[in-house]
């Protein structure tokens, strides 16, 4: 059924995952392969000072929304790093390398869009998140 449907971060019965590096991101998958939808939506947590080491996101064009806290988005293929805040959007093109990192005093939080989804059957084989 592809008629209107509302996904919440702690809502869905979605696991929330921890990325394996230290002071890595958390995420929940809000929609994903699963959903049968032809974009992929994870909520996103990055600790305070903590971040995401250099990687791609396979076959998936994504969007980074912050909606709490500022990020910095860095781009591993040289070309410099941009600071977001709530209100401003990237864009990242399929196979292009990045990091992101939380330069903060407390927790910042993303809405990240995966088009296809394909990059979120990544993200839901992180071990749970225990905390």
């Amino acid at each position: 059924d592809m008629g209107l449907r509302r996904f919440s971060a702690g809502g869905n019965g979605g696991k929330r995952v921890r990325a394996i590096a230290k002071g890595g991101p958390s995420a929940e998958v809000l929609v994903g392969l699963k959903d049968h939808w032809p974009m992929g939506v994870a909520h996103v947590v990055l600790p305070a000072g903590g971040g995401m080491p250099e990687h791609d996101h396979s076959s998936s064009s994504t969007m980074l929304i912050p909606i709490e806290g500022t990020v910095t988005l860095i781009d591993a293929e040289g070309d410099g790093s941009l600071e977001m805040e709530p209100g401003s959007v990237a864009t990242i093109p399929i196979g292009h390398r990045v990091a992101i990192s939380n330069p903060g005093d407390s927790e910042a939080k993303l809405i990240v869009v995966f088009d296809p989804p394909d990059f979120t059957r990544q993200l839901e084989n992180w071990p749970p998140d225990v905390d």
